[in-house]
């Protein structure tokens, strides 16, 4: 049956990974593992030990005969066009509407957010974002005791960590244990700085997930608008080809923003370059891992409404989740 993004299907003793996968793309026109697989209420495509890309758990035995397979696409139609032909349009250009958000309302729910705030701006706009498209948040506003935390990122799907400057506590050991295995086991993570000092957090954790080959630094003036290009080899724009800008024809830069440094050294992929030509968010996406490392936090509050910048963290946080992962 077929009802909008959701596919369901009986399951028997008998049924196979195969049988899903070749049900879904006999049901529906999209890739077949672009979809969350519950099987009664829990998902069944997770990340396999060795944090390789989503694998579908195979459950047998009694208890799951006669049990329905749901698949949620959770992406939608629209997701890599930056353009949406017949659309109606911001002030911006954008396309008009959550509709043409990356991750369609109300599919992730069920999905845990972790978001560690160490700077202090209302985080009322991305909460309720995030809300709408069914994520479950957990939220500190300073940092949790090491148990604490270890036990929220244990039922997450991402983290975000929100950075303080120098002069703020540090995240103590445990903490960075804890996100080095939530990361190796597959966990999404955003790491969010802004110019010079907000970044001593996320360049911390960068260096315990990645190595001491990427940090942001400095504090470049930007106010202008970004546009598409095809690489971000050719000068100041965002990656056209990326998931995360769908929907996103003009994008915000910020006001003072701190670059990514030497992201080549630790595998990170720039996908967007800014109006003076240095490397802005970067991300990593290996089949293993999802990482975004962004310096400017400001579009979580201030520049919330400026172009694109609220889809644009919409759009991340269902990135994150890697339902695009392949999965046989």
């Amino acid at each position: 049956m077929v009802t909008g993004g959701h596919v369901t299907m009986p399951v028997t003793l008998d049924t196979t990974v195969k049988d899903v996968k070749i049900f879904l793309g006999q049901h529906q026109d999209r890739k077949p593992y672009y979809y969350r697989l519950l099987l009664g209420k829990k998902d069944m495509k997770v990340r396999a030990p060795d944090g390789t890309a989503n694998k579908l758990v195979r459950y047998t035995g009694p208890q799951c005969a006669g049990v329905t397979v749901t698949a949620i696409a959770p992406y939608s139609a629209y997701a890599g066009m930056n353009t949406i032909p017949g659309a109606a349009v911001d002030d911006h250009g954008n396309a008009h509407g959550a509709a043409y958000d990356l991750g369609e309302d109300g599919a992730f729910q069920g999905l845990t957010a972790a978001v560690l705030q160490l700077s202090g701006f209302d985080f009322v706009a991305p909460r309720t974002a995030l809300e709408e498209k069914g994520f479950t948040l957990v939220h500190w506003v300073c940092i949790p005791s090491e148990a604490e935390f270890t036990q929220a990122l244990s039922g997450a799907f991402q983290c975000w960590v929100i950075s303080g400057h120098s002069g703020d506590a540090p995240l103590g050991a445990g903490h960075l244990d804890s996100l080095k295995h939530f990361y190796e086991r597959g966990g999404g993570v955003y790491l969010w700085g802004d110019n010079d000092p907000y970044f001593f957090h996320a360049n911390v954790v960068a260096h315990t997930l990645l190595g001491p080959g990427i940090s942001l630094e400095g504090n470049d003036w930007g106010d202008r608008h970004l546009s598409p290009r095809p690489s971000t080899k050719a000068g100041s724009g965002f990656d056209s080809n990326s998931l995360l800008f769908t929907g996103i024809a003009k994008l915000y830069e910020g006001i003072t923003i701190a670059r990514v440094c030497a992201a080549g050294r630790t595998g990170v992929k720039t996908i967007m370059v800014s109006s003076h030509r240095q490397p802005l968010p970067g991300v990593i996406n290996d089949g293993r891992h999802r990482l975004i490392v962004d310096g400017g936090f400001t579009r979580l509050f201030c520049h919330w409404d400026a172009a694109g910048s609220a889809r644009f963290v919409k759009n991340a946080s269902a990135w994150l989740c890697g339902v695009d992962a392949d999965w046989v």
